[in-house]
């Protein structure tokens, strides 16, 4: 059995291949017989081909003369094999063939015949012969994707791509128009090979008002082909109902770069309703690239309307170089979306790359920090963000810290995702800073491990940050740093409990009041009053007579908010103590817990003496009593003038001031 399956195998094999090689055969005598008969007709009428060749292409009369007595089916052969002869495309006797009938026979087998491949064939030669004639028929071919063989359809238009017959641009401008939304693509290629003979007839489709796709595609064209003379149709183009030939008119200009066209193209940018025609108006002047277009730009960026100069910036940014400058003072403008839109400008020119690029130099440029601060402010951080993720060093920190000083939260992502990567504290510290500078309430959970740091500089940044986002719910967290052994950290946790508004925490910062460095009693005295602590007078009077100024300016302050008069004989020693903002705590403590008899202040400074008159000058500006007033208007004429002046401070400070002493202190010779 397996064997007589090999047999028959075999002989099924062996006739496929006969099959095979009669076809081959059959191909090739008939091409050969062609190739003969051909040849025959050239032998039989050489002298019909001489005078042939006498005449000029165009002669139809002459050629047609010339081949009198020659029978109709030879006559192709003898046209084809005078092209050889004359060495040019079968296409120069388009208008000979067309006589002959030998077009229309081609067009009747590319629309009647029932074989594929004769089709194709017709249709290819028609594509060699080059004329007008054969266009609707070529074009009905492509347009039947129903019932026409795709392999003869692509034959068709590679034949409308030949003909190169000034007389089938109409019909190919009608076939522009087409439903078929990939037919006028390939239609627009064609005409644009037609070069300069195609604008009459494209400039002639502008004012096809009757639709609207054919009018638009003719001003594609027109650009494309870059006719200079096609100007001033396109100008009148931009006027047009339909949005899309606006556009196309725009773009068109934009190619052919004439001058005259600026003007009108800048009155577009600001006035079309339509956003697409705009940006497509903004890229036609930028590719114009006249030096005039800026300085009707940067008029236009004094505009009144915003979305006006949003205008102006889209083409700005067309304008490449030297519109720079002009896309810089567009960042500072009153309206986001200008600042929105000149940043982006910016950084698709590649402009904030090379400024980044300058600001990693060693040498800090302020005038490049400010630019980008205000790219990022103006809400575009992508690449910048990008940046700090790829760089190091130098440019790597600034753009850290500039990112937390724009507080743009689109980058706390790249900023976490950078702090999960670096185990380098002086980096950790300066992201972790960044994002509380930022409010990124989203990194906290993560920010709280750093509180653990082993380099207090972390600690401490994430202590101030957590404070900044306000994440109350890790105020536990924050208070565990009160025992830090840092002060700068115990410092930064009494702060950001207060700032928190943690009011339970304070009796936590208490014992910080005795911490052995000022800065930190001052810090949590200053917690303890923002959270409502009670403090006994005694602990007050302690750290009124502190050593640290700024431990008794925030003692003052406490016992003003608290309105605590039995301390004021220590608080009225402060008025001695050389330090402007401290005496002038104590005036605040003296009004807000006043009244106070004024003799009683004199007797705690110890007496009314020269070196006691300007801290009893403050204290009588406040104390608002006959025996105050009478002390400050006898210094009103004391021979120093720093006396007198303060003396005028005090009257006018108590409400005592009347309109003479206001004159007397105006005629004073002392400024």
């Amino acid at each position: 059995m397996p064997l007589d399956i090999v047999r028959i195998f075999a002989l099924l094999t062996g006739a496929v291949i006969i099959v095979l090689l009669l076809a081959l055969w059959g191909y090739r005598f008939a091409v050969t017989s062609r190739r003969r008969r051909k040849t025959g007709v050239v032998s039989r009428y050489r002298s019909v081909l001489h005078r042939m060749a006498e005449c000029d292409p165009e002669d139809l009369e002459g050629l047609q003369k010339a081949m009198e007595g020659v029978p109709p089916g030879d006559r192709e052969t003898l046209v084809e094999s005078l092209a050889r002869v004359k060495d040019t495309p079968l296409s120069t006797y388009s208008r000979l063939l067309d006589a002959l009938g030998v077009t229309d026979r081609y067009v009747e087998r590319v629309r009647r015949a029932r074989g594929w491949k004769e089709r194709a064939m017709a249709a290819e030669a028609l594509g060699r012969i080059g004329s007008a004639r054969a266009v609707p028929a070529l074009l009905e071919v492509v347009r039947d994707r129903k019932d026409e063989d795709e392999e003869v359809r692509g034959v068709a238009l590679r034949a409308l791509g030949r003909i190169r017959d000034e007389r089938a641009i109409p019909f190919l401008i009608e076939a522009l128009g087409d439903e078929e939304s990939w037919i006028p693509p390939r239609v627009a290629e064609i005409i644009h090979a037609f070069g300069r003979e195609a604008v009459p007839y494209l400039v002639n489709e502008l004012k096809n008002y009757e639709n609207a796709t054919r009018r638009m595609w003719a001003a594609e064209i027109l650009g494309w082909i870059g006719e200079k003379s096609a100007a001033s149709p396109l100008l009148d183009a931009l006027g047009d109902v339909n949005p899309e030939v606006r556009a196309k008119a725009a773009g068109a200009l934009g190619r052919l770069k004439d001058p005259r066209a600026i003007p009108r193209l800048v009155e577009m940018l600001v006035s079309d309703p339509v956003p697409f025609v705009r940006v497509r108006t903004a890229q036609a002047l930028g590719q114009i690239g006249h030096p005039s277009i800026i300085d009707y730009l940067v008029n236009i960026l004094r505009d009144p309307e915003w979305w006006v100069r949003v205008r102006a910036v889209e083409a700005l940014e067309q304008m490449g170089q030297p519109a720079i400058p002009s896309l810089l003072a567009a960042l500072e403008d009153e309206d986001e979306e200008v600042r929105k839109k000149a940043a982006q400008a910016l950084e698709r020119m590649g402009y904030v790359e090379r400024v980044m690029a300058g600001y990693g130099e060693e040498e800090f440029r302020p005038e490049l920090r400010k630019i980008l601060f205000l790219i990022l402010k103006a809400g575009v951080t992508e690449s910048i963000s990008e940046r700090v993720l790829t760089s190091e060093g130098i440019l790597q920190k600034r753009l850290i810290r500039l990112l937390g000083e724009a507080g743009e939260k689109k980058s706390a992502g790249v900023l976490v995702e950078l702090l999960r990567k670096t185990d380098d504290w002086t980096l950790q510290s300066r992201i972790i800073q960044s994002l509380g500078n930022m409010g990124a309430r989203e990194a906290a959970h993560y920010l709280v491990g750093f509180l653990r740091s082993e380099h207090y500089w972390v600690r401490r940044a994430t202590v101030e940050a957590l404070e900044k986002i306000g994440a109350v719910e890790y105020a536990t967290h924050v208070s565990e740093l009160l025992r830090d052994p840092n002060p700068m950290a115990r410092e930064s946790a009494a702060t950001a409990l207060a700032a928190m508004g943690v009011r339970e925490a304070w009796q936590k910062i208490v014992p910080l009041l005795d911490d052995p460095v000022p800065e930190v009693r001052a810090a949590a005295l200053e917690a303890v009053r923002k959270l409502g602590g009670d403090l006994t007078p005694e602990k007050v009077r302690s750290l009124l007579r502190d050593t640290s100024s700024a431990v008794r300016k925030e003692g003052l302050t406490f016992a003003a908010d608290r309105g605590m008069r039995e301390v004021v004989e220590d608080a009225v020693k402060s008025l001695l103590s050389g330090d402007e903002g401290e005496a002038e705590r104590a005036v605040d403590y003296l009004r807000r817990t006043g009244p106070h008899p004024f003799s009683t202040i004199a007797d705690l400074l110890g007496g009314e003496g020269d070196d006691r008159t300007l801290p009893l000058l403050r204290a009588a500006s406040v104390t608002k009593s006959p025996e105050a007033e009478e002390f400050i208007r006898k210094k009103i004429t004391h021979a120093e003038g720093a006396v007198r002046s303060a003396a005028y401070r005090a009257l006018i400070s108590s409400g005592a001031a009347k309109e003479g002493d206001l004159l007397s202190g105006l005629r004073d010779p002392d400024e």
